[in-house]
This record gives C-alpha cells, sequence and structure tokens, in this order.
C-alpha cells in the first residue's frame, strides 16, 4: 500500500464515531447520584454536600457530551454523503425486494 494519509482512507462505507469519554463520565456521575441520594434517605452525614456535588457533575458531564454531539453534527460535515448513501441504499433494498416478489416498479 502506497503511503495514504489515512485520514482520507475509509475502509468501509459506515460512519464509526471516535471513541469518547463522556458515557463513562456520565454513567460515574449517575452512579455517584444514585448513592449520595440513598445515603441522604438514611440520613447520613453530609450526604447532601454530595448529592449536589453529584447532580453537578452529573449536568457537566452530560452538557459537555451534547456540545460534543452538536459540534460534530455542525462543522464536520461528513453526514451528507452519509445519508446520501443511506438514501440509495434504501432505494436499491426496496427494488430488490420488489424484484424478489414478482412486483414491477
Amino acid at each position: 500500500m502506497l503511503n495514504l494519509n489515512r485520514s482520507n482512507f475509509q475502509a468501509h462505507p459506515f460512519h464509526l464515531v471516535s471513541p469518547s469519554p463522556w458515557p463513562i463520565y456520565t454513567s460515574i456521575s449517575l452512579l455517584t447520584l444514585t448513592t449520595s441520594s440513598v445515603l441522604s434517605f438514611h440520613s447520613f452525614n453530609n450526604a447532601e454536600y454530595f448529592l449536589t456535588l453529584a447532580l453537578l457533575t452529573l449536568i457537566l458531564s452530560m452538557s459537555l457530551w451534547f456540545r460534543d454531539i452538536i459540534s460534530e453534527g455542525k462543522y464536520k460535515h461528513i453526514f451528507q454523503p452519509i445519508l446520501s448513501n443511506n438514501k440509495l441504499n434504501t432505494l436499491n433494498n426496496k427494488s430488490n425486494i420488489s424484484n424478489k416478489y414478482g412486483k414491477s416498479h
């Protein structure tokens, strides 16, 4: 294989997103929120502070995750070829199904 730039070469027709740290951060925040809410229900000392901290970290991680989703959708401009490819595949699949069952299109 020639010396190609890897970002310009795509070996598959699918859009695979890059790995993101936000799902694990959000799940840890949710676990902390659940644990601290149970502790506050049972009147543990300083559980309200942990509950507030867990709620703030959850809001922060979700907002940063949504920021990444929005920026990927707006600025990377990679979805238009994928959408047109998906529409073309859908049309091809419909014509193949109609030909399979003897219907003309």
